[in-house]
């Protein structure tokens, strides 16, 4: 036990504020440790909060049309001849923006088909005079994506006749699309025309 001197004792008075202080300070010390409570709870919750991720969904891109699939058929000698195109493929084709190609003429198809899209299996025949003729006696037909005519990777498909070393003949050569700028079909005079048989790029195959 500690006895306190009587009244008016500077001791007294010291030990006094001496308290005082102590009784804020402790007042202080709780509001502090409240309020770093509350600081340390409210950290640990956000803490501990899952945060989802937006889920993305890339767009699927559409498929590219096989325009390797277009094939020149047939050519049709003659005043009302004409060069038969073939979709070998199994989806429709787009035909604008394809040209066809008979050194110097040239057409989109796009513009000169009776058809817009070439479906599967389904030909289109364009007719001679687009093409400035087609004669028995040499020429050449080429199909392109685009009008890039010298691009060894727009050609689709080449046949030249009649003789060699066409205009196109050494872009198809390029291409793997036809053997060499000296291979050409020789057509039959009694049969007017010169017939695929599905392999556009072999001039073993036409006759």
């Amino acid at each position: 036990m500690i006895r306190f001197p009587r009244t008016g004792s500077p001791f007294r008075r010291v030990l006094t504020a001496v308290a005082v202080v102590a009784l804020l300070a402790s007042a202080c010390s709780d509001d502090g440790s409240d309020e770093a409570d509350a600081t340390s709870t409210s950290a640990a919750e956000s803490t501990s909060s899952t945060t989802t991720a937006p889920t993305t969904t890339a767009p699927i891109p559409e498929t590219g049309q096989a325009l390797g699939d277009l094939q020149l058929n047939v050519v049709q000698f003659g005043d009302d001849g004409y060069v038969e195109i073939v979709n070998t493929g199994s989806d429709p084709i787009t035909l604008a923006g394809v040209y066809i190609c008979e050194f110097p003429d040239y057409a989109d198809l796009g513009d000169v088909a009776d058809v817009a899209t070439l479906e599967p299996g389904a030909t289109t025949q364009i007719a001679a005079d687009v093409l400035g003729g087609l004669s028995i006696d040499s020429g050449e037909a080429a199909l392109y994506d685009g009008d890039d005519f010298e691009s060894a990777d727009a050609i689709l498909s080449y046949v030249q006749w009649g003789t060699g070393d066409h205009q196109r003949a050494s872009v198809a050569a390029e291409a793997g699309l036809w053997p060499s700028v000296d291979d050409f079909v020789t057509p039959d005079p009694a049969f007017g025309a010169i017939e695929s048989g599905g392999f556009a790029a072999d001039p073993e195959s036409w006759s």
